[in-house]
């Protein structure tokens, strides 16, 4: 497996053409901006991985013994996406029931409608307010939602975060208590992180600031784009589903995520 310096990711560029899924992690990392990227030889390559935050991503000919080295190298707790079951087919050989499946939702961009993306910013309870994010207090606040939401994998520092993404927030007495970020950055294109305080939720407050995003990015000629996933809870990746459509995240499309778990001994695929 030969990792590719930024400036030769076009190299890998072909492989991941039109990939289905996390289309934001996919840009980010071949545009050299961020993560890092694979492949099995430079003047030929027909396999290749792309690395960002949590996931490896797969690409090529999924049957061919350089993809099996390439799996090999992957290391226990790590999640798998392939493109196609050819791919899926290559997880279940190495790792059979071990492995851990993850539902999740890729979407396309497609229908926005700026009169109802504004009017979504603009539905807060009272003593909520919008803005965007410009400190490095502020993003610290963000990570105390959760902590992938500013990945330090990403972005090593606040200040970092403040150079390169983009972060809206909504305020409740002084708190940051939901918050939408550029999870990843790069080649045109944002993948969005989104999240909200337990003892927030249900009151719009995610739609506000997604949707904010959402503006932000056409107002920039950014690509939005949005997968839906929780690991934990599959109701909140159809709750994070519906939301990607009310904005107008169009073609939804299911696929499974693979989590390498050694100490599972009982097949649930």
């Amino acid at each position: 497996m030969i990792e590719l310096s930024p400036d030769q990711r076009h190299i890998a560029s072909a492989l991941f053409h039109r990939y289905p899924y996390l289309r934001g992690y996919v840009a980010a990392v071949l545009s050299g901006e961020m993560g890092t990227a694979f492949v099995d030889d430079v003047d030929n390559p027909t396999v290749g991985q792309l690395t960002l935050g949590w996931p490896h991503i797969f690409a090529g000919d999924a049957t061919s013994r350089a993809s099996e080295a390439m799996l090999r190298e992957i290391p226990p707790q790590a999640t798998l996406i392939g493109e196609d079951t050819a791919w899926t087919d290559a997880f279940r050989r190495i790792w059979g029931s071990q492995l851990v499946p993850w539902k999740r939702i890729a979407f396309s961009t497609g229908d926005w409608n700026l009169k109802t993306l504004m009017a979504l910013t603009q539905r807060l309870p009272q003593g909520y307010t919008l803005k965007q994010v410009t400190t490095s207090t502020e993003i610290e606040s963000l990570t105390r939602i959760v902590d992938w939401l500013v990945d330090h994998r990403n972005y090593p520092t606040p200040e970092d975060f403040l150079n390169r993404g983009v972060a809206f927030a909504v305020e409740f007495n002084g708190q940051i208590v939901s918050g939408c970020t550029s999870y990843a950055i790069g080649g045109g294109k944002f993948d969005l992180g989104i999240a909200t305080r337990p003892d927030h939720q249900r009151r719009r407050l995610a739609q506000a600031v997604a949707a904010r995003m959402v503006l932000y990015c056409i107002e920039h000629n950014i690509e939005p784009c949005w997968d839906a996933g929780n690991r934990a809870d599959a109701g909140e990746t159809e709750i994070s589903a519906a939301l990607a459509q009310k904005l107008g995240f169009t073609k939804p499309t299911p696929y499974t995520a693979y989590i390498i778990n050694p100490d599972r001994r009982t097949s649930v695929l």
